[in-house]
């Protein structure tokens, strides 16, 4: 016999078993312009938790000359120490190789930090991932296109809600007598 569910339930069950949203197949976020790129960064990393409760922690640096590095999250009030962003806006046939991230890695070095988030619309190959994993005294955290997509989801930022549902349920203090 079927388990019975309560409305509450099937819809949280509806609900984590999606995979997909309701996005437009021509979108990525390749296809934005470097401004709302380098916006919706900075609002991710912010609302995941980079610098703390403070929004405006991370700030987009990139310019030319900028020796590869786009900006930079301060993780506490004074700045004190930093984590630092290459932000990447490539097509999804492009990965981002090793050899990008070993000069990020050196970019970071030049800049007297030892953390950093590389963030590309593309996908890592596998031995730029490897790269990371390797055990350096430098951090680098690496959020291709889909992990990117999934902070925005999950953070709000760039998304619309298509619909919202109320589930109401019976107060059953309502009803009591008040002594």
């Amino acid at each position: 016999m079927p388990e019975t569910m309560t409305p509450l339930e099937s819809i949280d069950d509806a609900l984590g078993s999606l995979e997909a949203i309701s996005a437009p197949s021509s979108w990525t976020p390749s296809s934005s312009s470097r401004l709302r790129f380098s916006r919706a960064w900075c609002s991710t990393c912010s609302r995941d938790g980079y610098g703390g409760s403070k929004l405006e922690a991370a700030r987009h640096l990139g310019q030319s000359g900028d020796e590869g590095i786009d900006g930079c999250i301060n993780q506490d009030a004074l700045g004190l120490d930093q984590v630092m962003v290459q932000a990447k806006r490539y097509a999804p046939e492009r990965p981002i190789d090793r050899k990008t991230i070993q000069a990020f890695v050196g970019s970071l070095a030049g800049q007297g930090v030892t953390k950093g988030v590389f963030i590309t619309t593309s996908t890592f190959a596998g031995s730029a991932e490897d790269y990371v994993k390797r055990g350096s005294n430098t951090k680098v955290v690496l959020i291709d296109g889909q992990a990117l997509l999934g902070l925005m989801l999950r953070h709000e930022i760039g998304v619309r809600a298509e619909r919202s549902f109320k589930l109401l349920a019976v107060d059953q203090n309502y009803f009591e007598d008040e002594d």
